[in-house]
């Protein structure tokens, strides 16, 4: 699965719609980790900021949460 996976499925009204029906709510808390995660990758890496040491702890601590 490459990086734009997530970017176009969503992007189309009507695929939208037919995911979005076909979702529990805990699919649709995965998914959206998912896209906010790639898109945090995305625009650190485009506007070439860093994310501070706090927040990488954070996020290390709340993925091993979610992985347990």
């Amino acid at each position: 699965m490459n990086k734009w996976y997530n970017y176009g499925k969503w992007r189309h009204p009507e695929k939208r719609k037919e995911l979005m029906k076909n979702m529990n709510k805990e699919q649709a808390k995965d998914e959206l980790i998912k896209v906010l995660s790639s898109q945090v990758v995305d625009l650190t890496m485009m506007s070439k900021i860093e994310l501070g040491d706090d927040v990488i702890a954070e996020i290390k601590r709340l993925n091993e949460i979610i992985n347990e």
